[in-house]
């Protein structure tokens, strides 16, 4: 199943949480095989906190951030970690 959290955006995914305390909830389930997951999140944790704690949990994240310096450190982020990034979806190693 396919997970987006964002406080705005609408994909077709399976489950959508809005804000970032309620998408670590849902990782935690281990229901889902991707995440698609924005920086600015609203009030509470930001994405990168969240991508954190979906490291955990996530075999494949999908970055859907519209916030240039956000997305940049989510990706640094992941880089240093040692995922993969191929047609956008980064992958564990």
């Amino acid at each position: 199943m396919n997970l987006l959290i964002d406080d705005i955006r609408d994909l077709n995914v399976d489950v959508i949480a809005r804000t970032g305390e309620a998408g670590i909830n849902l990782l935690k389930t281990g229901l889902f095989s991707t995440v698609y997951l924005d920086y600015d999140l609203g009030h509470g944790v930001t994405g990168m906190a969240v991508l954190m704690d979906a490291l955990k949990y996530m075999k494949e994240i999908i970055i859907v951030s519209g916030h240039p310096g956000g997305k940049a450190m989510m990706e640094e982020y992941l880089r240093k970690r040692d995922w993969t990034c191929f047609d956008s979806v980064w992958s564990k190693p």
